[in-house]
């Protein structure tokens, strides 16, 4: 902002100009009253024809709106600072004072002191649309009364120039169409986006599955205590005697190999492809929705970085109902494709040695339990994808944030927790006559006798791994698709994040 040593030089001039002070609730106070005035004189005696915002010249000029009515009167907008006390104002934009409250001002222009305009420099003309009121322009002074920040004068940021092309900027926005986003550019700049998006919602499937699983592990351990021992080999022994961190770490080892087997490359394809087919019908809702309910958003916002806010809901109300079918698609065609047998045989012929030397030691129990914890995990992944589509051809799920979550979890958690069985135990008899062993017989009976109620106790903390998930990726392409969407009203934006929200205040919700 300019230095508005002109606003504090004026303070002296004898003037018929009024304060606009407002009170807390909107429509009360002595510039309503006389509004309500202007209106007694007929309908178009507070009807705005042009709005202008000019200067007093000179090298730091004074700006200030001037509103032509259309029965005839002339009305000049100005913001000073309350006082005239340039010592304390330079000092203040040094940092040493805190800000001080704005005098705003309104004046009727009559005979010489609307000639005196003619000699001020004109900067902005506008032709206002025959709906704009007087209304529209208290409107937005009353907003900037009430905001925490904008309420006070500041030499370099809240003065004269800032109170005028705060006043243009949001009635222009109140009367006039909002520009509508071209939505190819969007999409684009989308697209551009999506490689470090694809990353984060990667990283956050990953450790999820991770928690998923050692969660169930801990909870067998603690359940079984030391009735599977007499079942396991050694090496098996071996690592469920560990620590449950440690135990935690072998089984993130198998599943980060089990990605390096093709699957990271897979799954990144198919997260892009996901996100980009639910979210590119998103962005077009979006823009679509702008012509009701966003634009009456964005019209009672009073600085457009808010317009975030809005964007960000409309974004976000669409992209929840997705993005639990996006997830589990994504799992599913990334995940599965390859089951038990064809992982120990890619073990067996695997080009590196050590692979190979690994499986050669690995033994039967081992081969066994991997062939498990391929096919389970293949089968659950499958099963709940399946289950919420079935949910969602029924159109039986909750729009309501909450409901959803509470509603998905536990059908697709049912569903996973069944076939995970199945395929466990489809494992079991067929390794069975391999293995030749009753005891190890013996520890998957305790395992299926026990396997209902651990996937019981390991529901809650697994809700809340999924839940967080979802939430994690809703919120980063909410933000992602929000900030492509801003990049279009506020171009300075691009390659930045989202803007943050300065102030609290929002225009009132007057409607012309």
């Amino acid at each position: 902002m300019t230095l508005d040593w002109a606003s504090i030089d004026s303070l002296g001039l004898k003037t018929k100009r009024k304060p606009m002070v407002f009170n807390k609730e909107w429509g009360t106070g002595d510039v309503f009253k006389w509004y309500t005035q202007l209106e007694g004189e007929g309908p178009e005696s507070v009807l705005v024809s042009r709005l202008q915002i000019r200067n007093t010249g000179g090298k730091i000029p004074h700006r200030f709106v001037v509103a032509f009515l259309r029965g005839g009167k002339v009305v000049r907008f100005d913001r000073r600072p309350l006082t005239k006390k340039p010592g304390t104002l330079f000092a203040e934009t040094l940092g040493a004072f805190s800000s001080r409250k704005a005098a705003d001002q309104y004046e009727e222009l009559e005979g010489e002191k609307l000639k005196e305009i003619d000699n001020s420099e004109r900067e902005i003309d506008l032709k206002m649309p025959s709906s704009t009121s007087l209304l529209h322009i208290i409107s937005a002074c009353f907003s900037l009364s009430q905001d925490p920040q904008s309420v006070h004068y500041e030499l370099l940021k809240y003065n004269c120039y800032f109170f005028s092309w705060s006043i243009v900027m949001i009635v222009t926005r109140h009367t006039h169409a909002v520009p509508r986003p071209e939505p190819h550019g969007m999409i684009e700049r989308f697209n551009s986006k999506l490689d470090c998006l694809v990353e984060f919602v990667m990283d956050r499937i990953l450790k999820a599955l991770l928690q998923f699983v050692t969660e169930t592990v801990s909870t067998f351990r603690a359940e079984t205590g030391r009735k599977l021992d007499k079942g396991l080999g050694r090496r098996e022994l071996l690592v469920w005697k560990l620590p449950i961190w440690a135990v935690n770490w072998v089984l993130g080892l198998a599943l980060q190999f089990r990605f390096r087997f093709g699957l990271e490359e897979t799954l990144k394809r198919k997260i892009k492809a996901t996100i980009n087919t639910h979210v590119r019908p998103v962005l077009e809702q979006v823009l679509e929705m702008q012509d009701t309910v966003a634009e009456g958003q964005i019209r009672r916002r009073l600085w457009i970085n808010d317009f975030s806010e809005d964007f960000q809901a409309l974004v976000q109300g669409s992209v929840l109902k997705v993005l639990w079918s996006a997830v589990l698609d994504t799992l599913v065609e990334g995940y599965n494709g390859i089951d038990g047998e064809q992982l120990i045989e890619h073990f067996k012929s695997h080009p590196k040695l050590r692979y190979r030397l690994k499986y050669r030691l690995s033994g039967n129990n081992v081969i066994q339990f991997t062939q498990i914890w391929n096919d389970a995990l293949n089968a659950a992944l499958l099963a709940a994808r399946d289950r919420f589509r079935e949910l969602d051809n029924m159109h039986v799920i909750p729009d309501i944030p909450e409901q959803m979550h509470e509603m998905v979890f536990d059908e697709v958690f049912n569903a996973g927790c069944s076939a995970a069985r199945s395929a466990a135990e489809a494992v079991v008899a067929k390794t069975r006559e391999q293995i030749n062993s009753p005891t190890r017989d013996q520890m998957w009976q305790e395992v299926w006798d026990a396997w209902d109620r651990v996937w019981g106790l390991a529901r809650p903390k697994c809700r809340e791994v999924a839940i967080g998930v979802i939430n994690e990726g809703l919120k980063e392409i909410t933000e992602q698709a929000t900030l492509v969407i801003m990049e279009e009203y506020h171009p300075h934006t691009r390659k930045k994040k989202i803007p943050r929200k300065k102030f609290g205040a929002q225009v009132s919700s007057y409607n012309a």
